[in-house]
């Protein structure tokens, strides 16, 4: 896919808020109702505030909800946690309740990846990503961060891609490689106290 991923950052979580069982419940209606991302990405604010105050009655349960057409995850980046580059193949919406995530993304030119924008997302913060989004995203702290990513489709049944962060070069997404490609990445990041970006141009 090629394309800037055209995202839209928002300001903080509104007081009012949305526990998990209702949150699941209410994405589950708006996507049945015909809404997509935008329409996700005001109900993730509102689950961020419960998240954030009340973060115990969320329990510790990442796979919220499973569908051909969503996918909700209670994601917990540990310290200095770092991806490989990937692609979703969907719309996406990520927000954070606790902490940092960082999101670099990429465009794709004639094979080529090139680096596009650059978020911080802080406690309340939501980010919403197109279907031809591409990006990695990291913890660029110390301390744990927790927060929600929902895609508009499940992502085991999407053919999409992940980038080798040795070499940039594309492949096939494989969950296995790109869990270890993880944890290879996160161990690095945190010998140097920072976020280690994987490559983005081929070797």
């Amino acid at each position: 896919m090629t394309g800037a991923p055209s995202t839209t950052g928002a300001g903080r979580a509104p007081e009012r808020s949305l526990g998990a069982d209702a949150f699941v419940a209410r994405c589950i209606e708006r996507i049945a109702n015909g809404g997509g991302a935008r329409e996700i990405a005001q109900l993730v604010r509102h689950a961020l505030a419960s998240q954030r105050d009340e973060p115990d009655t969320w329990g510790r349960q990442e796979l919220l909800h499973a569908a051909d057409d969503l996918l909700i995850v209670d994601l917990v980046l540990p310290p200095f946690a770092t991806s490989a580059i990937h692609e979703h193949g969907t719309w996406a919406v990520v927000g954070i309740s606790q902490g940092c995530e960082v999101d670099e993304l990429f465009v794709e030119r004639a094979g080529t990846l090139e680096r596009s924008a650059r978020h911080e997302l802080r406690s309340g913060d939501t980010l919403v990503l197109e279907p031809d989004g591409i990006h990695f995203i990291g913890n660029p702290s110390a301390q744990p961060a927790r927060g929600i990513h929902v895609y508009g489709r499940h992502l085991g049944k999407v053919e999409r891609r992940m980038w080798d962060p040795r070499t940039a070069e594309p492949r096939a997404m494989d969950f296995a490689q790109f869990e270890q490609w993880e944890k290879e990445l996160t161990r690095v990041s945190a010998q140097a106290g920072a976020i280690v970006p994987p490559a983005s141009h081929r070797a």
